[in-house]
Parts: C-alpha cells; sequence; structure tokens
C-alpha cells in the first residue's frame, strides 16, 4: 500500500482541478486566504460564502482581488442560480456545517454547480498530532464522522463521489500563542476552553509538533480529497 503523499492543502486544491479561467465558489471561506489563492491561479470569479460576521470583516481588510466578492449566508441556502458556477470548494469547511444542514449544503452545491463541473470538499481526518493538540478544546471526532458519511451517500443529493485521496497535510505553526490566537479569530467560542486547558495545552503543543528547519513547528495532518460530480 504507498503511503500518502505529504502534500499542502492549498496545492491539493490547485492539483484538484485547473481553475483558470473558471467561476468558482469557496464555501465558508472565512478570512478569504482561500479564495486569493484562487484567483491568482487565474479563476474567473471567487465568489467567497460565510456566516461569520467577523470573517466578513477579515475577508474585506484583506486584499481585494479582481473577480472575488462574498456572500453573507450559509452554505444550506446558497443566493445563486442553478448552473452558474464551474467549481464549488468546500476547504476544511464541510464539517463546520451543522450536521442536520449538512446533506443540503451537498444538495445546494450540486444545483448551484454545472453539468460537468467539480465539487471538491477537502476535510482533515480525526486523527495525527494537530487533531490530539485540539481535541481538549473542541473533539470533532464525531462532526468530521458525519461529513464523511454526508459524502459517501453524496448520490442522495444527485452527486457522485467520483474519487478519493488522502494526504499528510503539514501544517506549520509559528508557536503556541500565535496558533491559539488564530484559533480563537475563526472560533471565538474556544477562548473559554484555551484558557481553563492553557498549560495543558503549551505541554501537548510542543510534545506533538516537531521543528521546523526554517523556525517554528509542523503537525503532520492527515487529510482526505474527494472529488464529486453531478449525477447526470
Amino acid at each position: 500500500m504507498t503511503a500518502p503523499r505529504v502534500l499542502r492543502n492549498t496545492d491539493a486544491l490547485l492539483e484538484a482541478a485547473s481553475v483558470e479561467g473558471k467561476a468558482v465558489l469557496d464555501v465558508g471561506c472565512g478570512d478569504g486566504s482561500i479564495s486569493r489563492l484562487l484567483a491568482r491561479a487565474g479563476a474567473r470569479v471567487v465568489l467567497g460564502l460565510e456566516v461569520s460576521p467577523k470573517q466578513i470583516e477579515r475577508y474585506l481588510a484583506g486584499e481585494q482581488l479582481t473577480g472575488m466578492a462574498v456572500l453573507d449566508s450559509g452554505a444550506e441556502d446558497m443566493p445563486l442560480p442553478d448552473g452558474c458556477m464551474d467549481m464549488v470548494v468546500f476547504f476544511n469547511s464541510l464539517h463546520h456545517i451543522p450536521v442536520h444542514l449538512m446533506g443540503k449544503a451537498l444538495s445546494e452545491a450540486a444545483r448551484v454547480v454545472k453539468a460537468d463541473g467539480l465539487v471538491y470538499v477537502t476535510e482533515p481526518m480525526a486523527e495525527g498530532p494537530l487533531f490530539e493538540f485540539l481535541r481538549p478544546v473542541d473533539d470533532e471526532t464525531e462532526v468530521r464522522a458525519f461529513a464523511l458519511e454526508h459524502l459517501h451517500a453524496a448520490d442522495k443529493v444527485d452527486l457522485r463521489l467520483e474519487k478519493e485521496e488522502i494526504h499528510i497535510h503539514p501544517a506549520r505553526r509559528r508557536n503556541y500563542d500565535s496558533t491559539r490566537d488564530a484559533i480563537i479569530a475563526a472560533n471565538p467560542e474556544r477562548a473559554a476552553a484555551f484558557d481553563a486547558l492553557d498549560a495543558e495545552l503549551r505541554a501537548s503543543f510542543d510534545r506533538l509538533g516537531r521543528p521546523h528547519p526554517d523556525g517554528g513547528v509542523l503537525f503532520d495532518q492527515p487529510t482526505r480529497g474527494s472529488w464529486l460530480r453531478k449525477a447526470l
């Protein structure tokens, strides 16, 4: 059995399909970093979908490239016409959607993507050093399992699971404090857990991470990429 490749999630995304000249929907776009990556890779239009006011604020504060725009909306009710997107991306975002809305979100992706378009989903697996570090803060074992179940039942929402690949994402972190701040910026509700478990989390950060030769720490995160097509 071939060992999974070590591959950054952003590189895996750009390998998944060419975005040159395409209209791409970035579901759960956060601060817009992935939207900017897609725009720089040549996407004609990149629409970000986000429900967090704080994240939308960060998106708008960042560089706005040609074709970029953000929509204040949940994934379960995309404010877009049928078949208008060449590609829909869930970049580490499907498991953040409430479980009872995951199927609806994938159904909406199937509705807005063109008949020959791609729905590409990147999801962290519930294993590995980074997962173990964050598990005391928010144990996502169950929600990540539900996300995988919905992907494997995508035929129910008119999507066909075409391919899956697992890779190891080398998540580089500068230090504990910057890691804590970045996670809280995206998920403010986690601040209390970080404060309550400060000593434990600092110790596990040092234990589970491995030094990067150019500075900072690496956490290997097993990640699954899933390619889905609209069922014809």
